[in-house]
């Protein structure tokens, strides 16, 4: 919504580089251990390819250990996270994403080079951004397109407004 995995691919393309995304939800498994033992491998991926590796919501494996409600797994888990990130020497570049940087284990953060905010976009930033999104796909941005544009709630609703708005345009001309 306000850019976070498409930062990470514009940089990416910008490298030159392969972007490959690991849904971290997806690699936690069943058994005690299963999970650490795939943040190991995706880990060893990206010591061997050059290449910009999407952590997308870091959150799921990286969060504050010491809660109440874990049984200690996922507090291992975070641990072999931040093992993990202090010790590889990737060929390319790891980008980490999270909506809920609060709830992030602040040890964690202290891992990464760089912590880049991307906040909301306010309406006229919507607005710019469907006007140059409709700009380059040749289209007419009318004041009904602008004004969703402006109340849209991130840069992805801005621009499925400039999609539908690009498909109803279509439709129409083939409707002639």
């Amino acid at each position: 919504g306000c850019g976070k995995s498409m930062t990470a691919r514009a940089l990416a393309t910008e490298l030159g580089l392969p972007v490959f995304v690991v849904r971290l939800d997806a690699i936690v498994g069943a058994y005690l251990g299963q999970t650490a033992s795939r943040v190991r491998e995706f880990f060893r991926f990206v010591e061997t390819v050059n290449c910009v590796l999407l952590l997308d919501e870091i959150d799921a494996l990286g969060g504050s250990r010491g809660t109440a409600r874990d049984i200690g797994e996922l507090d291992r888990v975070a641990i072999s996270l931040m093992q993990e990130l202090e010790h590889a020497e990737p060929k390319g570049i790891l980008v980490a994403t999270s909506n809920l940087v609060a709830a992030l284990d602040r040890a964690l953060l202290r891992r990464f080079d760089i912590v880049q905010e991307l906040r909301q976009p306010s309406p006229d930033e919507l607005l710019r951004f469907a006007r140059e999104e409709a700009a380059r796909r040749k289209l007419t941005v009318t004041a009904a397109i602008a004004r969703q544009a402006r109340s849209s709630r991130s840069y992805a609703n801005a621009l499925r407004v400039v999609t539908d708005h690009q498909r109803e345009t279509l439709l129409r001309k083939l409707g002639q």
